[in-house]
């Protein structure tokens, strides 16, 4: 079983790899990180949010919990980006 250290540091990655995601999502679709991670419910705001969501849930597997930290969302909210993208 990997030490402590060894997991905040496998946590540390994933994060880093996630905010990597969600830069490039951003340049995608020319929408500033702000945006992406604020409130706006408009969907030049909405599409990005969604896509960065379902890349870090597919890419890193990271919970629930800790994206919509990252998000500032309830995980309510990711399952249902989640299913957005999916369908």
């Amino acid at each position: 079983m990997p030490s402590l250290k060894e997991r905040q540091k496998a946590m540390r990655e994933k994060m880093n790899y996630a905010d990597t995601i969600i830069e490039k999502v951003c340049e995608y679709y020319k929408v500033s990180n702000k945006d992406i991670r604020g409130k706006s419910r408009k969907y030049i705001h909405t599409k990005p949010r969604f896509v960065a969501i379902w890349l870090i849930k597919d890419e890193i597997n990271l919970k629930l919990t800790a994206i919509s930290d990252m998000f500032g969302r309830n995980h309510t909210t990711i399952i249902h980006s989640l299913r957005t993208i999916e369908h």
